[in-house]
């Protein structure tokens, strides 16, 4: 899932440009053994990291406030493009907040 993440949606460029724009990108190997340094200033590996979060399974996406509080995942594949913008917009607007991304996701079908 994750490859057919990256193929179909995140290798677009127009997708990249407008995460980059609103958002820090990075991607972690659950399977790592990169050394990184997690929100509270610890060494620790990319696979430990992503145990830590509880990540059992993937894709999962996560976003965090600058200061590391997890704002919101989704567990699970994204299946398009526009779902993955829908996403963006959904952390960028701060509805995050208020309900969850299925919610959000259903208010937009209504929309259209």
């Amino acid at each position: 899932y994750c490859e057919r993440m990256k193929k179909n949606i995140l290798s677009r460029p127009e997708v990249q440009a407008w995460y980059r724009q609103r958002f820090a990108v990075l991607a972690v190997d659950t399977k790592g053994a990169v050394a990184i340094t997690d929100f509270g200033g610890k060494a620790t590996t990319e696979k430990d990291f992503a145990l830590a979060q509880g990540v059992k399974f993937t894709p999962v996406i996560m976003f965090y406030a600058l200061d590391g509080k997890p704002l919101t995942r989704v567990d699970g594949e994204i299946r398009t493009t526009e779902e993955f913008m829908l996403l963006g917009e959904f952390v960028a607007s701060g509805a995050y907040a208020r309900m969850k991304f299925a919610d959000y996701k259903q208010a937009a079908k209504l929309r259209e």
